[in-house]
C-alpha cells in the first residue's frame, strides 16, 4: 500500500528559513523510508503561484487541511501543540483516522 506522509510543524511566527529547512530534512527522511511526503511549503508555493498573490492564513490552511484528508500519515514537528494550524490538522487526521508520527527532538545535527 502506499503511504503518503504530511509534515506539520509551526509556520506563523517562525524563522521561515529555519522550518523550510526542517520540513525539507524530515521529508528527505520519509522518501528515503518509501513514503510520498507532502510538504507544506511546497503547498504554499503552488497556491502562490495558482492565485499569483500571496495566499491569505485561511486559503493556506484550507489547502493544507484538504490535502491532508488524502493522506495515510501525518508527521508532528517542532513544538506543534503550540500552533493553531498543527492542532486543526491534528483533528482532521484524527476524525479520518491518519496514523501520527512525531519528532521526539532527535538531534538530527541539521543547524
Amino acid at each position: 500500500m502506499e503511504r503518503t506522509i504530511y509534515i506539520s510543524l509551526p509556520i506563523t511566527g517562525r524563522d521561515e528559513t529555519r522550518q523550510r529547512r526542517l520540513a525539507g530534512l524530515w521529508a528527505h527522511v520519509f522518501t528515503r523510508k518509501g513514503y510520498n511526503v507532502v510538504n507544506p511549503f511546497d503547498l504554499y508555493e503552488d497556491l502562490k503561484t495558482f492565485l499569483g498573490r500571496e495566499p491569505s492564513y485561511d486559503e493556506i490552511m484550507k489547502v493544507d487541511l484538504s490535502t491532508l484528508r488524502s493522506c495515510t500519515d501525518m508527521l508532528l514537528v517542532d513544538d506543534w501543540h503550540n500552533s493553531n494550524g498543527c492542532m486543526d490538522e491534528v483533528d482532521v487526521a484524527a476524525r479520518r483516522g491518519i496514523k501520527l508520527h512525531y519528532d521526539l527532538k532527535v538531534k538530527l545535527n541539521w543547524e
